[in-house]
């Protein structure tokens, strides 16, 4: 088995953990604050069908200086109001948005790095 396969290998093992805990995240945290009233419109912008996930997530466990200068912004109502987020969940829907988020973000960077560094040539 080459680097590059094994490289390719654990990425794609990483991003396949994560779903299972995209289901989860998903299930417990999102469904909750979607059913709040004070939490329902705050949630973001919806592109597709199961985006505001990734928006709950991300709001949940990017740092609150960042997500302060995001709400600033004229495009904030992409984006879910991470105060009011924070206050509406627990500790453990937090840790859940971290450990679904970060894995996730880093996974798809490396791979699209990984496919680059590939095309390039540097693997052969």
């Amino acid at each position: 088995m080459t680097l590059e396969l094994e490289l390719f290998s654990i990425i794609w093992a990483v991003m396949f953990l994560d779903m299972f805990l995209l289901l989860i995240f998903a299930s417990t945290t999102v469904r909750k604050l979607k059913k709040n009233p004070a939490t329902k419109d705050a949630l973001g912008f919806e592109f597709v069908s199961g985006y505001r996930i990734f928006t709950i997530a991300q709001a949940l466990a990017w740092p609150q200086i960042i997500t302060r200068k995001i709400q600033n912004k004229p495009l904030s109502f992409l984006h879910a109001n991470s105060e009011l987020l924070h206050k509406h969940t627990n500790k453990f829907d937090k840790t859940l948005a971290v450990l679904f988020y970060w894995p996730l973000a880093i996974s798809v960077i490396l791979l699209l790095i990984l496919i680059a560094v590939s095309k390039l040539g540097f693997f052969e």
